[in-house]
């Protein structure tokens, strides 16, 4: 039983992109996307990030337009190229929205 919780905890951690749950790598749902393996905790949730991955991954945008950078690295963005990760954040929301008007649900 020893055995069983070591080699549990020396797995990676990994997240499920669309409910953020915990998940392992024996998940039977996962992905290849990018190059990236991504595992989900059920199909359904596979399901909807196959249907739009951008959705769930486009997280970096907005936070470093914002300033997450600052208090880490010292880093502040000009305004101008900040404007324009905002604005390039909301890309995937309309691509992503224009597909769901042509799907019929």
């Amino acid at each position: 039983m020893l055995d069983k919780n070591k080699e549990f905890a020396n797995k990676q951690k990994l997240t499920d992109p669309v409910c953020e749950m915990a998940v392992t790598e024996t998940s039977n749902h996962h992905i290849l996307y990018t190059d990236k393996n991504y595992y989900f905790c059920s199909q359904h949730y596979e399901e909807k990030f196959e249907a739009s991955p951008a959705s769930y991954l486009n997280t970096t945008g907005v936070p470093v337009a914002a300033g997450v950078l600052y208090p880490v690295f010292g880093l502040l963005l000009s305004p101008v190229i900040a404007a324009a990760a905002m604005s390039f954040s909301s890309v995937p929301v309309i691509v992503n929205s224009l597909r769901l008007k042509r799907t019929n649900l």
